[in-house]
């Protein structure tokens, strides 16, 4: 190619030499010649850099190769260690579920072993229920008369003012039979109330009455007994309710007659000490509040109506 361009140079430098037109077209023939050099150039060029960059992606094929057998080995050890790992997970699961099982067992066994000792107790229950239920007649009357005889002990000790005494041999005649079957408890139990009476214990009182109006709700002593303990008591309301029992049991019972009308009388005047006693607590709740403000509550009048029973508040400067 370069020699085509070379003999058309010398040719056309040769032939017309003289000729003005001549140096026209040698020095466009120069031009092409050099633009031809260039462009070969350029080429040769281009090709190194495309050779070059072919060696440069070639390499770094390579480099992706080298970079992708270790991602590859990377990954086999990860699996690897992520198997040993779920081998971890697994045994330690295992001993977990392991673990698990034997709570579950020894729950089992707790659950059996409670529900041992409460079938234990029911069958208790029921022997004793059954011991109950085949009580003869003849051991009901023995065992009846048994605690009549402690019945008569306790009667001794409260007559010679041995209370404390009393009320224990009034107790074991308690506890000779349940009350189903002995009505005589109801004595017992108003007995006892009687020694406790004396010993002050007012509060006992109402309670052993209470139990023997539960067996016999028309024995007039522990009526009678518990009616007087609720006047002890400052209870005169439940006081009346028993007297008013006690009236219909015994009309000419003449306590029971003088209390229904003391009674009455006695409830108004508790009641209103009951008032009295929560305005007094109301007005120490007063003062403590008004007290922040410089006030106090005798700045207020309270006036009873005598008419409703009401009363109004007066504010005072």
């Amino acid at each position: 190619h370069y020699f085509l361009h070379f003999f058309f140079y010398f040719h056309f430098h040769l032939h017309f030499k003289q000729n003005k037109t001549t140096k026209k077209h040698t020095f466009l023939l120069k031009m092409v010649f050099i633009e031809e050099v260039a462009e070969n150039e350029n080429e040769n060029g281009n090709n190194k850099k495309n050779e070059e960059n072919n060696e440069l992606e070639n390499n770094n094929d390579d480099d992706k190769n080298k970079i992708n057998e270790k991602k590859e080995e990377s990954n086999v050890e990860e699996k690897k260690e992520e198997g040993s790992g779920q081998n971890n997970n697994d045994n330690n699961n295992n001993n977990n579920e392991t673990e698990d099982m034997n709570d579950i067992i020894e729950d089992i066994e707790s659950i059996k072993i409670q529900q041992n000792i409460k079938e234990k107790e029911d069958e208790g229950e029921e022997e004793n229920e059954i011991i109950e239920e085949v009580f003869s007649e003849g051991e009901i009357k023995e065992r009846i008369e048994n605690a009549d005889a402690l019945k008569a002990k306790g009667n001794e000790y409260f007559n010679q003012e041995l209370y404390e005494g009393a009320i224990k041999y009034y107790t074991e005649a308690l506890d000779i039979l349940p009350d189903k079957y002995n009505k005589k408890n109801s004595i017992y139990y108003s007995n006892r109330a009687a020694a406790k009476m004396k010993l002050g214990n007012i509060e006992e009182v109402v309670e052993d009455c209470t139990k023997s109006l539960e067996i016999d709700e028309k024995y007039l002593k522990a009526r009678i007994r518990r009616a007087t303990a609720y006047e002890a008591l400052d209870k005169p309301r439940d006081a009346f309710e028993d007297y008013k029992i006690i009236i219909t049991l015994s009309p000419n019972y003449k306590p029971a007659q003088e209390a229904l009308k003391r009674l009455p009388e006695e409830i108004r005047l508790h009641d209103e000490k009951q008032k009295e006693e929560l305005i007094g607590k109301l007005k120490e709740a007063g003062n403590a509040f008004l007290g922040l403000f410089g006030m106090n509550v005798d700045n207020f009048n309270f006036q009873k109506d005598p008419n409703t029973g009401g009363y109004s508040v007066n504010i005072q400067q």
